[in-house]
């Protein structure tokens, strides 16, 4: 029987296929509507009906015999769906409840969970407002000592400066305005740091002026508590580098000056090596002469008393450690820069001193028919600079070499004008 019924598809579906009207329909490349128009330009319709009706039954036949054939299988997967189905509304039921018990857990969880969210809040707000009130104790306190201390005057400055620091931190990370008691005392604060800074100012250039080691660490120490220790090494850079281009200007330009009022002739026919240009009036080259030297040896002398000063600030710089921290001075000093201000300060009042001695060809031909005397001062700049070469640390070696290099050439030709 099933013999029969497989050899029935397969006929039919020969048939199918041997069709010529009705195998277009197994193409894949069937259209509907280019076939409905062939069909109706070139064929008889009633004739092609009946064709596609026999075609029909041809289908029908086969979709019979499938059905006959795989009865069972068709009943299991019938079956199968009706348990899905089964499977599917048991599942549906569980969900509802689990998305109900959520409900019910959230109900219980939700309205603690916003007390905890409230408490903590009001916790937070608690702990800023205690660290307020503790900065602002602390803030009452360290200005009560303050005014103690800036009633000790110097003796007091660097207790002082270390207050005024703290005072700074208490208000780091923090926005206290708003605060009576901070905002009240906020000019005060202000008044003591212009007070300690000024009283450092002052103690630093009289520690400077008379090189006491005393003064000039009691005033760093002072500036290091304020967190500002850099400030007056870059001011007393400025100030050296200022005094000395004010000194230069005084002790050449007023010879430069007398030049154009006693009349010099500047032809090319009184120029030499080793000559002064002409003179018109008697005497004018002795009084010229006279108030050069005089400018110059007042000049070196003032360059030898600033840059003793600078030496004198490196020392105690290298001396000086925080009795805090343990941190050196002049390592505080050079952690962000590999420059050395007196460096700085020389080679500046160096430049200052040769574009001031290339202004006038009176004065450098003065200088050089006097070379020796010339000589003579700088070799004893030298010989006052050149014990202090041992504070000029290793890594500003160029200037230590100047120092050093300028000595030995003074010192070579010192013999020849003796």
């Amino acid at each position: 029987m099933e013999e029969d019924e497989e050899s029935l598809g397969l006929e039919g579906l020969q048939l199918f296929k041997a069709s010529e009207v009705l195998s277009e329909f197994l193409d894949d490349s069937f259209n509907v509507q280019s076939y409905t128009t062939n069909v109706i330009q070139n064929t008889n319709i009633t004739h092609r009906l009946a064709e596609l009706d026999d075609g029909i039954c041809i289908l029908d036949k086969e979709l019979q015999t499938q059905i006959a054939k795989r009865h069972g299988d068709l009943l299991a997967q019938a079956t199968g769906i009706e348990s899905l189905e089964g499977v599917l509304t048991m599942m549906q039921s569980r969900i509802v409840s689990i998305q109900s018990a959520v409900d019910r857990i959230r109900s219980k969880v939700g309205e603690p969970y916003k007390k905890i969210q409230a408490r903590t809040t009001q916790l937070g707000r608690l702990q800023s407002t205690c660290d307020i009130l503790r900065r602002m104790i602390r803030l009452q306190r360290i200005s009560k000592r303050l005014k103690t201390q800036l009633h000790g005057g110097l003796k007091e400055i660097t207790k002082s400066a270390q207050s005024l620091r703290e005072l700074e931190h208490l208000s780091q990370g923090i926005d206290l305005h708003g605060i009576e008691v901070f905002d009240e005392n906020q000019i005060f604060f202000h008044r003591a740091k212009e007070e300690v800074h000024m009283q450092a100012d002052r103690l630093l250039d009289q520690g400077l002026r008379s090189q006491n080691q005393t003064h000039t660490a009691t005033a760093l120490q002072a500036f290091y508590n304020l967190g500002c220790l850099r400030m007056p090494v870059d001011k007393a850079e400025k100030d050296t580098v200022k005094h000395m281009k004010s000194c230069i200007k005084n002790a050449l330009d007023n010879s430069t000056a007398m030049i154009s009022q006693i009349g010099v002739n500047t032809s090319a026919s009184n120029k030499g090596p080793g000559k002064i240009s002409g003179f018109h009036q008697p005497g004018a080259s002795v009084m010229f002469r006279n108030n050069l030297w005089n400018g110059l040896e007042i000049l070196v002398d003032q360059i030898s008393t600033s840059f003793l000063q600078l030496f004198h600030l490196q020392r105690v710089l290298l001396k000086k450690r925080d009795p805090v921290s343990h941190v050196i001075f002049a390592d505080e000093i050079t952690k962000n820069t590999d420059k050395n201000f007196i460096q700085t300060a020389w080679v500046e009042t160096c430049e200052n001193l040769q574009s001031h001695l290339n202004d006038s060809g009176v004065l450098k031909s003065t200088l050089e028919s006097e070379y020796p005397k010339l000589l003579r001062l700088f070799l004893e700049l030298w010989n006052k600079m050149k014990p202090h070469e041992h504070l000029i640390k290793t890594n500003e070696k160029k200037l230590a070499s100047s120092f050093a290099e300028n000595h030995e050439k003074i010192e070579n030709k010192k013999p020849e004008f003796e």
